[in-house]
């Protein structure tokens, strides 16, 4: 016997199983990136890198740091917040890094005091 048109079956297993929920790979979320801030401070020789630091050249620094400061710096609220203050967003990663270790080392104090000039430390949080 010959099967019609009218004859033909579909299924659709529309279970919940049957979806995938999960979510697509998201950039780094800001929260995350800014937890990141303390581990690259550490990480810093502030003392041989605060001249070029100051200026937001990352030369003097290893390729693996320079690559996150890069990364951190093209976020958007990162973008957004360093043009809101006049800034490179380069600069304003370097500050918001030496403003984790402000108070126990007096190279990244003077990096970060050089880069936010008169602003408040608070004006350049995201």
């Amino acid at each position: 016997m010959a099967a019609t048109a009218c004859e033909v079956e579909f299924s659709c297993d529309a279970s919940p199983s049957s979806f995938d929920h999960t979510r697509a790979p998201k950039k780094e979320s800001a929260e995350a990136s800014r937890d990141r801030f303390g581990e690259l401070a550490a990480k810093i020789d502030w003392s041989n890198a605060s001249a070029q630091l100051a200026n937001g050249q990352l030369t003097s620094l290893p390729t693996e740091i320079v690559n996150q400061i890069q990364a951190l710096a093209q976020q958007p609220d990162m973008v957004q917040r360093a043009a809101e203050l006049g800034l490179d967003p380069i600069k304003l990663v370097i500050a918001l890094i030496a403003s984790k270790v402000r108070a126990r080392n007096r190279a990244a104090a003077r990096v970060l005091r050089a880069i936010k000039g008169d602003r408040a430390i608070s004006e350049l949080r995201l």
